[in-house]
């Protein structure tokens, strides 16, 4: 039987109140255990227009998101996609995408939110958050100096 931790479970169990109260200006949580399923393809290739129809989702352009629920897929660079769903859907993600690669025990999700989350990121984050550079449907990999 395999036993899953978060990557964050190191962490006091219940975040400062000033993390998790809806008036505050900004939040943070753990969106614990997705399914995460890597793809590297060659953009140009018949097997990419065949991947999209897998996904029901096309493949998002470079610098961008598809979908607005799960699953939704992000570009990670040239021919390199990240494929999130809910908890537990490995296997049906797998089932349509023979080059797939499961990589959800690498990466963990944290959601930072409120009006104020852009200002906190843009401390340690060298992208420009602004929206009209960073907008809704963007993403982006970048490493934030603090963290390891």
């Amino acid at each position: 039987m395999t036993v899953m931790t978060s990557a964050i479970a190191h962490l006091p169990a219940e975040p400062p109140a000033a993390f998790t109260d809806p008036a505050s200006p900004v939040r943070l949580r753990e969106i614990p255990f997705p399914a995460q399923v890597e793809l590297r393809l060659d953009d140009g290739s018949p097997d990419a227009s065949e991947t999209s129809r897998f996904l029901v989702l096309r493949l998002p352009g470079a610098g961008h998101a598809a979908g607005d629920g799960e699953p939704y897929v992000l570009w990670l660079g040239p021919g390199w996609y990240l494929v999130v769903d809910r908890e537990g859907g490995e296997t049906e993600l797998l089932a349509g995408l023979p080059d797939a690669v499961v990589v959800s025990a690498a990466r963990t999700v944290l959601e930072l939110s409120g009006p104020s989350a852009r200002d906190v990121l843009s401390h340690d984050c060298p992208l420009d958050l602004h929206p009209r550079v960073f907008g809704p449907g963007r993403c982006a990999q970048t490493r934030l100096p603090g963290c390891r």
